[in-house]
């Protein structure tokens, strides 16, 4: 909810650079807070990377500690996705694994001593890292009470894996996404009912595929 009124906020009205920026900071804080906080339920208990694919599958003991980690990342990547390029610095998370933007790489340079470019890069991989994390979780095929709650992960999810490089061309690692997260949403609507053709169509429509022709070809193309 709170970056739900940061993202509000910053539409409504011109936020000063240094506020928006604290603000930012503040947000990550408790997000990172919050997350070093949970008990051990809320980690994976089995991490099986034996897939013929070589993707992985994160086993919760919990459908709830699943979802709730499903819309952790969910959360992270919004909150990348606010981060001012220009002033926030990029770094890397040490607890679990994953990038976020709170100390510098190197350990000393500032955000106004890296290229911007590098900058983008660093935010760039950070979600990834979180979206792929969206997809692990669901690939150990949780429970209907955990699938229900993951269409909205799983498109974010798809909007950041399933994307063409920055020529237009789409490596065979997004299409690969591309036709996995298809797939699962999909099943989600199959197996119970629960509407998530609405977002197939929304990412077929990101990705440049023509709905009505979404084999796996044309996810591709």
């Amino acid at each position: 909810m709170k970056i739900t009124n940061f993202i509000a906020a910053t539409g409504q009205k011109a936020m000063q650079e240094h506020e928006y920026v604290n603000q930012w900071h503040d947000l990550d804080h408790q997000l990172r807070h919050w997350h070093d906080g949970l008990p051990d339920s809320f980690r994976p208990t089995v991490v099986q990377s034996a897939r013929s694919d070589g993707l992985e599958e994160h086993w919760y003991a919990r459908s709830m500690c699943a979802s709730a980690m499903q819309h952790y990342h969910l959360v992270c990547i919004t909150l990348l996705n606010c981060a001012a390029r220009e002033t926030l610095p990029s770094t890397t998370r040490s607890r679990n694994g994953t990038m976020d933007l709170d100390t510098v790489v190197s350990g000393s340079r500032s955000s106004a001593e890296m290229p911007l470019n590098s900058i983008a890069a660093e935010r760039e991989q950070a979600a990834v890292k979180h979206a792929k994390q969206i997809v692990f979780i669901d690939l150990a095929r949780a429970d209907e009470a955990a699938r229900i709650h993951a269409v909205q992960p799983l498109w974010a999810a798809g909007m950041i894996l399933g994307s063409p490089d920055v020529g237009g061309e789409v490596s065979i690692e997004a299409q690969m996404w591309r036709e996995l997260i298809v797939r699962q949403l999909r099943g989600i609507e199959r197996d119970m009912g629960w509407a998530s053709e609405y977002r197939v169509k929304e990412l077929l429509s990101a990705w440049g595929v023509r709905e009505g022709s979404e084999t796996k070809e044309s996810i591709r193309s």
